[in-house]
């Protein structure tokens, strides 16, 4: 065999395993490894029979076969960077929704902490006033978003 069909073999080998030792440790998901395994797959065949893009590339009337592989190549990019914003979107959106969900969880709390220091001061139980009280809340919701990040 030609040495590049062992090189090509060898790359197409590696990303398998490695692909194989990202699922293991749980460092990428087995949707997405699928889309990976082909990548691999896809370079093993090409290293094992390189004369199938030739052929491929001149049943479609492609008279120069690098450029069909690399039109391949191309159009599955775009495709995968089209289900990568698809996805983002998705999880846009559900961040999106699960931030309205606390803040309205967070107004709640406020509002029976509220009714509970108004309740306490009738009795006479607590002597924290309701200022104190957000402050509290306000000082916790810097704390969380400074551990969220930016």
């Amino acid at each position: 065999m030609i040495p590049y069909v062992w090189t090509t073999t060898a790359l197409g080998i590696l990303v398998g395993i490695s692909i194989l030792l990202l699922i293991r440790h749980d460092r990428l998901k087995p949707l997405y490894a699928l889309w990976w395994m082909g990548v691999a797959i896809g370079v093993i065949f090409l290293g094992l029979f390189p004369r199938t893009v030739d052929f491929v590339a001149s049943y479609l009337g492609i008279h120069y076969p690098p450029v069909f592989i690399l039109v391949v190549a191309l159009s599955l990019l775009l495709l995968k960077i089209l289900t990568m914003d698809l996805e983002r979107t998705r999880q846009e959106q559900t961040l999106r929704l699960l931030v309205q969900k606390i803040s309205l969880l967070e107004a709640e709390i406020r509002a029976l902490r509220k009714a509970q220091i108004k309740d306490s001061h009738q009795d006479g139980d607590d002597d924290r006033t309701q200022k104190e009280a957000e402050e509290k809340d306000g000082r916790r919701f810097q704390d969380r978003q400074k551990a969220l990040g930016p």
